[in-house]
């Protein structure tokens, strides 16, 4: 369900003016139909800018209607994702701007991997947009000039992002190597089935890649057998990734899903060890592990509980393989932090144990409320700065 497309205006002069130029949207709506929005007579608001809403704005609580150009029914099909900015010529349209390919089907993954959510969670939710650096249209899509991620809580609807992220979103042909290791840094359970258990990267390089193909998630299911699923998915801006198991609810619990385990069994009453594993040229190592394998003796996740890796300061923290309680912090559900750490402790006068939780925070999406100029001559062309396309 689409939230929006976003268009931004090439040339200042056009910041607040009507789109004179006939201009349309071209939207890939199955596999062989497009949806046509035309955006002729349009406006720009002050920041050049013009969203084309759909009906996925009724379901995120602090996106503010206001904002939209134009709202639509629009659907938006993510298993080979694709729209075109066309100017309507003789003969014929000509294409300014592309997000997408015409190939590239979700259900086969791969490090060309574009769409917005995946196949095993048609739930979750996804962005994308230009990065900020990239002004001018472009014809060719090039994955390289946009950032991929799952959070929308990112979405800066009718403004720019902020900064360029300091690697490069999925892409074919990355420019730059990157070597991380991955670490759990959160693990929620409901009456032993997972509802998530989330890792984060440890290099920035890593934010919005897709995930190492060698590396796994280990654990003792409820039948007493072992079980070793292969990640997949890409990392957030932020570095974070979360896999989704069968104590997850989609009709309650709000957090977003990168991958999904559901089919792969609780966790085990006892032997609760967690544990990311990598492997090399047939050799498995573990990477960083959460539990004791036989007995989980006095950090039991049963009910509904969660575990946290504890944040001490803002050098992050690091995989381990050798497991120390003394790292985690453990309390009930309505303390999950997804795609987040654990938040630092205050200290006022004497310190005191234990985390003290800072309140959330969501861009401002305040409307711009700057006056609109009077129409003169202008002929900037659009340039798509996302299709920034939730679901």
């Amino acid at each position: 369900m689409l939230v929006y497309i976003e268009v931004m205006a090439t040339a200042a002069c056009a910041k607040g003016r009507t789109i004179s130029k006939p201009l349309k949207l071209e939207v890939r709506t199955s596999v062989n139909n497009y949806v046509t929005v035309h955006l002729q007579g349009k406006q720009f608001n002050s920041d050049g800018y013009l969203l084309i809403c759909g009906d996925g704005i009724n379901y995120v609580s602090y996106f503010l209607p206001s904002l939209c150009t134009s709202k639509t029914g629009l659907k938006f099909y993510n298993t080979i994702p694709r729209v075109d900015l066309k100017e309507k010529v003789t003969p014929g349209d000509k294409v300014i701007d592309t997000f997408g390919r015409s190939t590239t089907n979700c259900n086969v993954p791969d490090s060309t991997n574009i769409c917005l959510y995946t196949t095993v969670c048609p739930n979750c939710t996804g962005r994308t947009s230009r990065k900020p650096s990239i002004t001018t249209s472009n014809f060719i899509f090039d994955s390289n000039q946009w950032i991929f991620g799952r959070d929308i809580s990112t979405m800066t609807p009718g403004v720019p992002d902020p900064t360029d992220p300091p690697t490069l979103g999925p892409s074919a042909n990355p420019t730059t190597s990157c070597n991380y290791d991955v670490f759990i840094t959160e693990i929620v359970q409901r009456n032993r089935g997972i509802v998530y258990v989330e890792v984060k990267a440890t290099e920035v390089c890593a934010h919005g890649r897709v995930i190492n193909p060698r590396l796994s998630l280990k654990y003792v299911s409820s039948d007493n057998q072992q079980r070793v699923i292969l990640l997949s998915g890409s990392f957030d801006a932020r570095g974070f990734l979360m896999i989704c198991g069968n104590g997850w609810n989609t009709a309650t619990d709000s957090n977003t899903c990168d991958m999904t385990i559901q089919n792969h069994g609780d966790i085990h009453e006892a032997r609760q060890r967690v544990t990311i594993t990598e492997t090399v040229s047939g050799v498995v190592s573990d990477v960083d592990t959460h539990g004791f394998y036989n007995n989980c003796q006095n950090i039991c996740l049963n009910g509904v509980l969660r575990v946290g890796r504890k944040h001490e300061d803002y050098r992050e923290v690091a995989p381990n393989t050798n497991f120390n309680q003394n790292d985690w912090i453990y309390d009930n559900i309505n303390s999950i932090t997804p795609r987040d750490f654990e938040p630092l402790p205050r200290v006022t006068g004497s310190p005191t144990r234990g985390p003290t939780r800072r309140p959330s925070s969501r861009p401002s999406l305040r409307p711009s409320l700057r006056p609109s100029p009077e129409p003169s001559g202008c002929y900037g062309k659009g340039c798509g700065k996302g299709g920034k396309g939730h679901h």
